[in-house]
């Protein structure tokens, strides 16, 4: 190089002419790149380094002056429990006291009327002719004492009766319970009462009839009473959630009588019916211990007091145990809006007061307990999997795959041999078959050979994936799918969403299941249209929420949301300020006013973004040809797309968080209930317009890693957010809490 140099430098002194290149500096540059190249492109670097050097302390500048420029979307969160706080039951005190007093009061005046109907043995004279006898008025048991007989409402009759001699009156015996601490004894009384009417001479008595039965039972005092024990409720220890806890003490303030308990002190039959479901709770979803009840012993020598205390803490653990678990069969064992910002269901949070009411009402206990569960035959077919899998896992070792496993033909992995035996677990007989000869031998040197990749590949294509033989991160999901205590936790998760959601999907609704990035109509309970779909980024994930479609819009603008503008066009627009212009997008100030990109200083911009910014109708427009719309404070919604390229991979989780879909002329079709020519025929001519349905129909946009198909088939599907990690955190972090609450932990 040094030679040619000198060899130019001696001809530009030998020319007549010499070349000048001090003037041209475009000149002088190009030819030192041309001498010296490497130093060229040193130079180069630097100047580039440099500029972004001084790029990036005034980016960082105006960060510092305006709180940054990022805007940030929902996230996961540190799951907290919901606490579970001492129950104030010593708050009854007072209400079981009154009840005590009102039941003694009534008791009294009961065993002082009847001590006054003397039973008498009657003697007349021989009477003949017509006397008038009276017709006694029944008394009547009203709400707090006794109604006394009113003698005024004594009507009288005239009955002709023949000359006979007065019958001798027996005094009927009526048993009614005595009052003591319990209540435990009864007397006899008598019922009857000789009145004498002083202006008739001699004549048959009149007998006041007695109600030989009590039938307001709030009166009316058992041989086994709540009420009685109210100097023991300091000593009742309860734990729950303070909504629970709040209603409990309501109910048995306006009612401070067993539920469970019948007079004679023994277990009645809606508490049998309740005891038996708590202890199915596993076979559906939940967790038996979570509503065990105390452990309640009373010996031999146990005074009746004993007796009432033990009664007492069984009534009160027992209602809050069957509250617990119409809760979470209801409404979910955790709260979803707690896990992350991504969830977001409404209506979930248990109403106890409505749970105590149909629990005191219940005809069929074990009946009103399980109506809480989800009536959609989803649960079902759920259900019927969770019990498969707890026979496959007993006595299941699972096979854990290193994570970020990755292999290609020919190379070697440690995690072969876990690789191959993941898949003839869970392998069905022909491709067992097929390829006898690579399950039969160990992998143990990790040698991936043709072999193991022929199986490997056959068992991509019956998992729908793309049969290259290269073990990522979707085929080695197929697998961990497989494990079956892998697919029973699915199959929990699953159950435990589905609380989320009404108790019905509909006969007729839409369901978006992310991690089968696939959209399907549903119509009279069967799949109907089925297309693939594109979900959220995990960095721009897909929200879980259901909602109701309103109407379909055709050749749509795309109205860009402040995050994408603010996250990724401001910076492309502090580099070429004409970039909106240039991609064709509108943009608008506040007050509607249309302006250039290549206008504004975007460098002075931050994050309360002051533009307006829209993409037209037509074939570079992002939402494609038509968008279905379920307003959400979201901004998610189905619409087209011209990526369609994307649709041929096997994970789609590509958009910013809408649903793009594969076939969005059939779904808007579908949800019309008309057909693709009525679609093509709104869309000609390219203008924006709208369509309304002519009835809503519900969307659900889910995230089921467990679903079943229409024959009931459970179908399994990675965690591509990782939403069943978190979960199950969530859950075992609840399970935890109870536990800590009975004192376990």
């Amino acid at each position: 190089m040094r030679r040619i140099l000198a060899i130019i430098l001696a001809t530009t002194f030998l020319s007549s002419e010499p070349i000048v290149i001090n003037n041209n500096p475009a000149e002088a540059r190009s030819l030192f790149e041309a001498l010296f190249p490497r130093a060229a492109e040193r130079r180069r670097k630097k100047r580039e380094h440099i500029r972004l050097r001084e790029r990036r302390v005034l980016l960082m500048e105006r960060q510092r002056l305006t709180g940054g420029t990022r805007i940030k979307g929902p996230s996961f969160k540190t799951y907290i429990p919901t606490s579970l706080v001492a129950v104030k039951l010593d708050g009854l005190a007072r209400s079981f006291a009154a009840q005590e007093e009102k039941l003694l009061t009534a008791s009294t005046t009961l065993v002082d009327q009847s001590e006054t109907l003397v039973g008498a043995t009657a003697s007349t004279e021989l009477v003949e002719g017509a006397i008038e006898l009276p017709v006694v008025a029944e008394t009547s048991v009203g709400d707090d004492t006794l109604v006394p007989v009113d003698d005024s409402a004594i009507e009288t009759s005239a009955v002709e009766i023949a000359a006979v001699e007065a019958p001798k009156i027996e005094t009927p015996l009526v048993k009614t319970p005595g009052i003591g601490s319990t209540g435990i004894e009864s007397t006899e009384i008598a019922a009857s009462r000789v009145v004498e009417d002083e202006s008739v001479d001699k004549i048959a008595p009149t007998l006041v009839s007695q109600p030989t039965e009590i039938v307001n039972s709030d009166i009316a005092p058992t041989k086994v009473r709540l009420s009685a024990g109210y100097s023991h409720l300091a000593d009742v220890k309860l734990r729950a959630r303070k909504p629970l806890g709040k209603a409990l003490v309501a109910h048995y303030q306006a009612s401070p009588s067993f539920l469970w308990i019948d007079e004679d002190g023994e277990i009645n039959q809606k508490a049998n019916s309740a005891l038996h479901v708590l202890a199915d709770a596993q076979s559906y979803g939940l967790r038996i211990d979570d509503y065990a009840l105390p452990l309640m012993t009373v010996g031999d020598d146990a005074t009746e007091e004993d007796l009432l205390k033990a009664s007492m803490e069984f009534e009160f653990a027992l209602t809050a145990a069957t509250l617990r678990y119409m809760a979470d069969a209801k409404n979910g064992y955790v709260d979803p809006n707690r896990i992350s910002g991504y969830h977001d269901f409404a209506n979930i949070k248990a109403d106890y007061a409505a749970l105590l009411k149909q629990i005191a009402g219940a005809p069929d206990m074990a009946q009103v307990m399980l109506d809480q569960h989800p009536k959609d035959k989803v649960f079902v077919e759920l259900q019927r999997e969770l019990a498969e899998l707890r026979e496959t896992t007993v006595g299941y070792d699972s096979i854990n795959i290193a994570p970020k496993t990755f292999v290609r033909p020919g190379q070697t992995s440690d995690q072969l041999e876990n690789i191959v035996e993941s898949i003839r677990r869970k392998a069905p007989s022909s491709l067992l078959d097929d390829h006898f000869d690579v399950f039969a031998v160990h992998h143990d040197e990790g040698t991936y050979t043709d072999e193991v990749v022929a199986m490997i590949e056959d068992f991509q294509a019956s998992n729908g994936l793309k049969a290259d033989g290269i073990i990522g991160r979707n085929t080695i999901s197929k697998m961990q799918t497989s494990d079956p205590k892998v697919r029973l936790n699915k199959v929990l998760y699953a159950m435990e969403r589905l609380r989320w959601h009404p108790d019905q999907l509909g006969n007729t609704h839409v369901f978006i299941n992310q991690p089968a990035y696939r959209a399907s109509y549903v119509n009279n309970g069967k799949t109907q249209l089925s297309m693939r779909a594109v979900v959220g980024k995990p960095a721009n994930q897909t929200s879980f929420f259901h909602d109701k479609i309103e109407y379909v819009e055709y050749n749509p603008y795309w109205g860009v949301p402040r995050s994408i503008l603010v996250n990724e066009m401001l910076p492309k627009l502090m580099d070429n300020p004409y970039y909106l212009d240039d991609k064709g997008y509108e943009i608008t100030t506040q007050r509607g006013t249309h302006i250039s990109s290549g206008s504004v200083d975007w460098w002075s911009v931050g994050r309360n973004f002051p533009y307006n910014v829209r993409q037209p109708p037509g074939s570079r427009n992002a939402l494609g040809e038509l968008k279905i719309m379920f307003p959400n404070k979201h901004s998610i919604y189905m619409h087209d797309t011209p990526a369609k390229s994307l649709f041929r991979r096997d994970r789609r989780a590509f958009s910013h968080g809408c649903v793009r879909l594969a076939q969005p002329r059939a779904m808007a079709a579908a949800v019309l209930g008309s057909n693709e020519g009525h679609i093509a025929s709104r869309l000609a001519g390219g203008s924006n317009n709208k369509q309304q349905l002519s009835k809503e129909i519900p969307v659900y946009v889910a995230y089921f890693t467990a679903w079943p198909d229409d024959e009931g088939k459970v179908m399994f599907y990675g965690d591509v957010y990782g939403r069943d990690t978190a979960l199950g955190k969530a859950m075992n972090m609840e399970a935890a809490m109870r536990l800590k609450a009975r004192g376990v932990l």
